[in-house]
């Protein structure tokens, strides 16, 4: 099977939509809202939360890969000048306990905000590392491992709408934004320093010890990699629906 590749320059490649063309009707788990509910932000909030069970097991009909576990090409973050972190192999665990906390929906200014947490992130990946970190030079390649604990992720974008051939209001371009926040992340890099075990273990110490550094520097580019996933998955469900489809006014 083919497989469409979308490529960030600083960030990453995400592959979690087949080649070939989908479906044309909103999924049968994915809900509209009519869009003169006075509750329009909690039926969005309900029938996202509907959904996310059907996502994460992915979707064959609309050629969604699933989403827990998540695997990933490669994962290129280059946050800075100072330190590269390339990955591949790519493996994503945790996404099926994504919680939808709350949604706001503002269809006259054209803006949707979804606040959601996940307990557990877990990365596993083949690694390639060179550069420094606040000021410990840092090199090595193999294994790696990367926790995450109480994810709190705000994905929001701004959207336009167009008229297509068929004279129909379709989602067209969006801007979308992220803020990603953990209560802590743990890190393990395997065969660090050529496998040197001394500088290995004191680098760990002091790159756990003083994790938020390390998400400072790290943090943005791992938050483009999410808001990818999602802005992929929105593309893929929603913009072959007419607008009408989502959110009705009958």
């Amino acid at each position: 099977m083919l497989f469409q590749t979308i490529v960030l320059v600083l960030s990453c490649s995400v592959v979690i939509i087949a080649a070939g063309k989908g479906p044309t009707g909103l999924p049968t788990y994915i809900k509209p809202c009519n869009a003169n509910d006075p509750e329009l932000n909690k039926c969005f909030a309900e029938h996202a939360k509907e959904a996310v069970p059907f996502l994460v097991k992915g979707d064959k009909k609309y050629n969604v890969h699933a989403l827990d576990p998540l695997f990933l090409e490669r994962v290129d973050l280059r946050p800075n000048n100072q330190i590269i972190l390339k990955l591949q192999k790519v493996k994503i665990l945790g996404l099926g306990g994504l919680k939808i906390k709350e949604a706001n929906v503002d269809l006259k200014k054209r803006h949707i905000k979804l606040t959601m947490s996940v307990s557990k992130l877990d990365v596993f990946a083949q690694y390639n590392m060179s550069g420094q970190i606040r000021v410990i030079p840092i090199h090595g390649q193999g294994p790696m491992e990367i926790k995450f604990t109480d994810a709190n992720l705000v994905y929001a974008f701004d959207y336009n709408l167009e008229v297509r051939k068929d004279s129909k209001t379709y989602l067209g371009d969006i801007k979308p934004s992220i803020d990603f926040q953990v209560k802590s992340a743990h890190f393990l890099f395997g065969n660090l320093f050529d496998g040197n075990k001394q500088i290995s273990d004191s680098t760990h110490e002091v790159l756990n010890k003083n994790w938020q550094d390390v998400m400072n520097i790290f943090g943005d580019p791992i938050a483009e990699c999410i808001q990818e996933i999602a802005t992929t998955l929105i593309k893929a469900l929603l913009y072959p629906v007419s607008f009408d489809k989502i959110f009705s006014t009958n």
